[in-house]
């Protein structure tokens, strides 16, 4: 198995072909609903000091738990050996487990499944020729942290425990869509706070302007109470080609509840990525102003706001608008606002995040 795919695939590449499921989840969840570090899996493992650190290690330090880990390939395969060696014959990667399974899509089209919890239809076209597709729930600190900063705007009540990952191997999608089946689980549903909604994030790349970002943003669902299950037909442009390993594109999607209409009243969910063609369809029932240059020296505009942006023939959106400035430059409110939030990103650098008056 090539290294890229992260040891924890070595396992799945056992039942290609089987459609089978290989591991047990895991979707330990803290209280207040944030995904646990690696570091708190291997300590919730029981191990000893020395194992404790191997396992810190494996996960914390080189992502080897993961799809498309940090390349660490031989840093991982080192302490997967030491591990084996001191625990006298115990795998390291029983504990990062989770569900998985592998399936060669032809360009008929297919589906995989991970019963209870997500199924993915590949329609015909989708690829040229057959291609590998790996589906896996993973638990990924740093997905949790690009959730946390790039959904604020969204006010999620908290995000489910894991995220579906979805690798395509050495292959690029052809078709517009995939469609996607998610279970909510019971318990993370009874949770939904009064006035809240399930949604459907999913993580998307933004290469426009002067920077590169990953974000997640609202895709429009289904709700089916009966089945516990969201529908979503996702563009084929949030499969993001990983850097560490090009050819190869993956799509990271998850759950969280915000409020917003209620389905329940409405039969209609609610979606900010679609909203932008409700609002062309609806031009003549509603009104809109341009927005206000939000700097005072003028503003250039080196990216435009794009939802329908298109790159190498796939869909990348860009769900704001970048202005060229220099350092110190003043800026005002471009409507009345107050600060949601100020802070240092990793992603933009010095941040305000400013809510609407309504």
């Amino acid at each position: 198995m090539n290294d890229i795919f992260g040891m924890k695939q070595i396992l799945s590449a056992v039942t290609i072909g089987l459609g089978s499921i290989i591991a047990s989840p895991i979707y330990a969840q803290t209280f207040d609903g944030e995904t646990p570090s690696t570091e708190t899996i291997c300590h919730d493992a029981g191990l000893s000091r020395a194992l404790l650190g191997l396992c810190i290690a494996y996960g914390e330090a080189n992502d080897c738990d993961m799809i498309s880990h940090s390349g660490n390939s031989i840093q991982c395969a080192a302490i997967r050996d030491n591990f084996v060696q001191i625990s006298g014959g115990l795998d390291i990667s029983d504990i990062f487990a989770s569900d998985s399974v592998s399936e060669f899509i032809p360009p008929e089209g297919g589906e995989l499944l991970i019963d209870g919890v997500a199924k993915v239809f590949f329609p015909s076209g989708t690829f040229d020729t057959t291609a590998l597709v790996i589906m896996e729930t993973s638990q990924s600190p740093e997905v949790a942290e690009i959730f946390n900063e790039f959904t604020v705007m969204f006010a999620p009540a908290n995000r489910l425990a894991y995220e579906l990952r979805i690798l395509i191997v050495a292959a690029s999608p052809l078709s517009d869509t995939v469609r996607i089946e998610l279970i909510v689980p019971e318990d993370f549903l009874a949770a939904v706070p009064p006035g809240h909604q399930v949604e459907v994030f999913a993580q998307v790349f933004s290469d426009g302007g002067e920077e590169n970002i990953l974000y997640f943003e609202i895709f429009d669902a289904a709700f089916d109470a009966a089945t516990r299950t969201l529908s979503v037909d996702l563009p084929t442009g949030i499969f993001t080609e990983l850097a560490d390993s090009p050819g190869d594109f993956e799509a990271v999607i998850t759950l969280a509840p915000t409020p917003g209409i209620n389905r329940a009243q409405t039969g209609q969910p609610f979606s900010s990525f679609q909203s932008f063609n409700l609002l062309a369809q609806e031009a003549s029932q509603c009104e809109a102003a341009a927005i206000l240059c939000p700097l005072t020296r003028g503003c250039e505009v080196t990216s435009p706001f794009s939802p329908a942006r298109t790159l190498s023939g796939i869909t990348r959106p860009h769900n704001g608008v970048d202005y060229r400035a220099p350092n110190g430059s003043e800026f005002v409110a471009a409507v009345d606002a107050v600060v949601e939030r100020s802070y240092t990103s990793t992603s933009y650098g010095e941040t305000i995040i400013l809510r609407r008056r309504i």
